[in-house]
């Protein structure tokens, strides 16, 4: 058996690693030739196309392709001049490999010119990634095992900047690699954005070995531009108040509500070609089917905008409300006295682009193992860190 797995990979054997940014470029330039060619071929055939639109309206969607072609254009030339202005910024690990039950941590150099204001936000992925080749369920099934994020520290050099973070990783989490006896493989991922406008994606090789980083002396996690930028995030969903009698938190509605309208419209599509196919004399299963799922889909994204939670806090009780669209539904109530502690837990998680994100939820746990849910609609670990943090301090206080 190898001792030294990571050295065996050229991408991570010099502690030089590189982000899957030049392969995206890649992409991009051979998907702008294609569509080239596609809208090249529709130019040809103009007149032709245009004779045949006043019988089929629908030809007139084909004019937005050279359109499209534009927009592609446009941001491949972005990604590429943005590529040559800071360069292919390697990522270095300290320590090498990353170490399970010690420390991942990393400097990344960069060309892009330090200021005042630069905000540099770092998030560790440990994924599981399964591949299923049987005929009921194929395809690649992503599962985030553990994750944590925060805001880098950012250092002017002479060429740029250099962007350091470093984690503290619990020990019994899975190495780098193929699992045993199984389809399933361990991916440790560094997601990097700066600014709001400048990701990067890197793998990284994780091991268990324990190290520290020598040369990066202070935690991402703990950092107090985290804490900072994590407070100013819950302040956009959640409204605390605090008094000598009580506290309370109150997850708004309609905030984030990125899922619930994309649950809206797609339930409107599907209701709309229910009904467009069953004007159209189509097998009658389908007018009741589609707008049934609809209607199902609709019906959940409104839920998902309309619905918030209401926590209270006192010295004798603590009750989490749940309303839809300001009206209460349900509530429980637990002495503060028989609160045994918090439990996070991670519910769907969401990929787009270089961005991977968890959507958490805290729950209190009372003498009786009953869950009393505190907090939801947290989209990151420092999120969630810090509302745990802030209702831990707000019970201590009343408990004392």
């Amino acid at each position: 058996m190898n001792d030294t797995p990571w050295l065996e990979k050229k991408a991570w054997a010099k502690n030089q690693i590189t982000s899957y940014t030049k392969i995206q470029l890649i992409i991009s330039y051979v998907f702008s030739v294609i569509w080239s060619w596609i809208c090249y071929g529709l130019y040809i055939k103009r007149d032709e196309l245009l004779a045949n639109a006043s019988e089929e309206p629908a030809v007139y969607l084909l004019l937005l392709f050279p359109l499209s072609l534009i927009a592609i254009l446009f941001q491949t030339y972005k990604q590429y001049s943005l590529w040559r202005t800071i360069g292919p910024m390697p990522l270095s690990l300290d320590p090498f490999p990353g170490a399970i039950g010690g420390h991942v941590g990393g400097k990344i150099a960069c060309k892009l010119a330090h200021h005042s204001e630069m905000s540099a936000r770092v998030k560790l992925l440990c994924i599981k990634r399964t591949h299923s080749n049987n005929s009921s369920n194929s395809g690649v099934r992503e599962h985030v095992e553990w994750e944590n994020d925060g805001v880098c520290h950012v250092q002017a050099n002479s060429g740029g900047c250099d962007i350091r973070f470093r984690f503290d990783v619990q020990e019994g989490l899975p190495p780098s690699g193929r699992v045993e006896n199984s389809k399933t493989n361990v991916i440790w991922r560094v997601e990097l954005e700066i600014d709001d406008k400048i990701q990067r994606l890197y793998e990284i090789p994780v091991f268990e070995s324990g190290e520290k980083s020598q040369h990066i002396c202070h935690g991402t996690e703990t950092y107090e531009a985290t804490g900072f930028a994590a407070g100013e995030a819950l302040s956009g969903i959640a409204q605390l108040k605090r008094t000598a009698d009580k506290s309370t938190i109150y997850f708004a509605p309609f905030k984030r509500p990125l899922n619930g309208v994309l649950l809206v419209l797609i339930g409107v599509l599907f209701a709309s070609i229910g009904i467009i196919v069953d004007m159209n004399d189509a097998p009658m299963i389908f007018g009741i089917v589609f707008p049934l799922i609809g209607l199902g889909l609709a019906l959940a994204g409104l839920q998902y905008l309309g619905k918030a939670l209401l926590v209270t806090i006192d010295s004798e009780n603590l009750k989490s409300q749940r309303l839809y669209f300001g009206i209460s539904f349900s509530s429980q109530s637990l002495p503060i006295k028989d609160i045994q502690s918090f439990y996070l837990k991670g519910g769907a998680t969401v990929s787009y682009g270089t961005k991977t994100t968890t959507y958490y939820q805290l729950f209190t746990v009372g003498k009786n193992a009953q869950k009393y849910r505190v907090a939801e609609r947290l989209n990151s670990r420092s999120e969630a860190n810090k509302v745990e943090k802030t209702i831990c301090e707000i019970v201590s206080a009343y408990k004392r």
